[in-house]
């Protein structure tokens, strides 16, 4: 993500999520469907209905590979970076000598 006008942003990693299968829950099964609720029999005509609404209004659309390019002038921040450097940090109960280390090891990065 980036914002145009301070032409600065963020990026981080996203873990493919694992197969989820949803449990029934006690709650779930004793659920009675209202009247005028889709029912497993006609959920699926339902909901091709409210499709075929819309299906002229929808065009096909080509868009150009460009738009899905990184800009080259926004200044990103590695978000998985910073997190990984937060867990260094020396908690609030370690030794302050083990703090301070850690403090001027992080500025004389931050000057190279």
């Amino acid at each position: 993500m980036w914002n145009d006008t301070t032409k600065t942003g963020f990026m981080y990693t996203m873990q493919a999520p694992e197969a989820v299968t949803p449990a029934a829950t006690e709650a779930a099964a004793n659920v009675t469907p209202q009247a005028n609720e889709p029912s497993a029999d006609n959920k699926g005509q339902s909901f091709l209905a409210e499709i075929n609404k819309f299906k002229n209004a929808c065009k096909p659309g080509n868009i150009d590979a460009s738009m899905f390019d990184v800009p080259q002038d926004v200044k990103f921040q590695d978000m998985d970076a910073l997190i990984n450097q937060m867990k260094k940090i020396p908690s609030a109960g370690a030794n302050p000598a083990d703090y301070q280390q850690y403090v001027q090891q992080m500025m004389q990065k931050a000057g190279q």
